[in-house]
């Protein structure tokens, strides 16, 4: 191990041990189970090692590493389902002590009560479980042994650290993680993505977790971005606490009047939550949010030319690009309109949420191309796509958003080009339908003048006809959308207008 290994290495024991300490300090009160805090505070400290530990995973023997991680998913797990339970259960005592219900409504909530006592009972049996092979495998006193071996025999007051090398991690760590919670943004306005907003408030917790681990070598530098995140992260937690109801609650009896009544507080509580988080993405994400994160060299890299951020990949032809936050105004309004296309139409494709996704990732990644120049930038775009494995999707999902983006203009797919040709038929149909709307919403904003600022369609027998929202004189978007719904003629055998 070379000196500045060894002293990422100090550094990274020094974090780790507080964050094991935190986590084994709680392990006598969940055992007891008479606290719900205990529990809340070893849920977040098992999740800050989960995020802490790959950051350092070459300090450690690989083999123990890879257990140490599957272990403390599995007990994270089991502390977030119970933590769930907790939540709700001290939910509905607010909700009986602030509002006051008649005889019928007290009944069906004191009967969810009931249910969630029960399956909070089980997730208890679930985590001692898990404790309990933390200690029989000796995985808690591991790490522990580990981390001394890493930060020397000494506390390490005395030896050097390799304050570049550990600049440098911190960068590479802090700039991916902010990377993935960008993309993660474009879910924030859409008040129904509610795969993506969970999605979202778990990149941000690896965000905040991230720069907290680094936290030393920039004394006071990230505190207003730790704060930030804080706020944002509370909110898309109450946001994901509403989606659990909700979702609980459908599976109840919908004519019990306390069921009614929890699902109707649910809803106006996720909506109010949903005004508040926009409000706070574009005051504080969309504003000086970037100033903050730009003291961590690296982590901001400088836009180069007409196109969206890249990070720069030495020795690339083609840059592979981090994962990208459409502030470019041109691909945040084709992701726009093609969703609200998506929506729409939704009875003649039949798709959900998960292409809605997908369809999204390639909104915001259509143009990333253009690093190089207009020309042929549609298919650097795909190939850049499908170079990035950091992207938050699987390989086949990343294979569809490439081509959706690759098709968003010029010639259509035909039969025999790779990789469309190796799809199966349903894949290939999914690019096909995403890529005909893309292209659609592509030439709405033709002009990058954000001249349509929405669309709404109309499914007729022969046709498909929309009416967009103009801010000026549209007619080449309009005539730029009819020439690029070529491909939704072909795969739904429909006309399309545009008013």
């Amino acid at each position: 191990m070379n000196g500045d290994d060894a002293g990422i290495c100090r550094f990274g024991a020094g974090r780790l041990a507080r964050l094991h300490r935190a986590f084994v300090s709680e392990i006598a009160g969940v055992r007891k189970g008479s606290d719900p805090e205990c529990i809340h505070r070893m849920r977040v400290a098992s999740r800050r090692l989960r995020i802490a530990l790959p950051l350092f995973k070459a300090c450690f023997p690989k083999v123990k590493y890879r257990q140490w991680v599957k272990e403390f998913a599995a007990v994270s797990r089991a502390l977030g389902n119970a933590r769930d339970a907790d939540v709700q259960i001290l939910f509905l005592d607010r909700f009986l002590s602030d509002n006051p219900r008649n005889h019928q409504e007290e009944e069906g909530i004191q009967k969810i009560r009931d249910f969630l006592e029960d399956r909070r009972r089980k997730e208890q049996e679930r985590v001692l479980f898990r404790l309990d092979i933390l200690t029989e495998k000796g995985i808690l006193q591991e790490i522990s042994i580990a981390l001394k071996d890493a930060g020397g025999q000494t506390a390490g007051t005395g030896q050097r650290r390799s304050e570049g090398a550990l600049a440098a991690l911190a960068g590479v760590s802090i700039g991916s993680a902010w990377d993935r919670f960008l993309l993660h943004g474009c879910s924030v306005r859409d008040p129904y993505d509610t795969a993506g907003h969970h999605a979202l408030r778990i990149a941000a917790k690896k965000l905040r977790y991230t720069i907290e681990v680094f936290g030393p070598l920039f004394p006071d530098k990230l505190k207003p971005a730790v704060r930030g995140l804080k706020t944002l992260q509370e909110l898309l937690g109450e946001i994901h606490d509403c989606d659990v109801w909700l979702q609980l609650l459908s599976t109840q009896d919908a004519d019990d009047p306390g069921v009614l009544s929890l699902f109707i507080s649910g809803k106006t509580t996720r909506q109010e939550r949903h005004r508040r988080l926009v409000a706070e993405w574009e005051e504080t994400i969309e504003g000086p949010f970037r100033e903050y994160m730009s003291s961590v060299p690296g982590v901001v890299p400088e836009r180069k030319g007409s196109g969206p951020r890249v990070q720069e990949k030495t020795g690339s032809e083609e840059q592979v690009p981090g994962i990208y936050y459409g502030g470019d105004g041109h691909a945040r309004r084709v992701t726009e309109l093609a969703l609200q296309l998506f929506d729409d139409l939704a009875p003649l494709h039949g798709y959900g949420v998960m292409e809605r996704r997908l369809l999204g990732f390639a909104g915001y990644l259509h143009d990333i191309g253009w690093t190089n120049g207009q020309k042929g930038h549609h298919v650097r775009s795909s190939r850049m796509i499908l170079k990035d494995a950091s992207l938050p999707v699987t390989s086949r999902d990343r294979d569809i958003i490439a081509l959706v983006a690759r098709y968003h203009r010029k010639r259509v797919p035909g039969k025999t080009p790779r990789p469309f040709s190796h799809l199966k038929p349903k894949a290939k149909r999914r690019v096909l339908v995403l890529a005909s709307l893309l292209r659609i919403a592509d030439g709405l904003d033709y002009t990058r003048a954000n001249r349509v600022t929405a669309i709404s369609c109309t499914i007729g027998p022969d046709a498909v006809t929309c009416t967009p929202v103009y801010d000026g004189d549209g007619s080449i978007e309009r005539m730029r959308a009819l020439k690029k719904a070529d491909l939704f003629g072909k795969v739904f055998g429909l006309g399309f207008s545009v008013l």
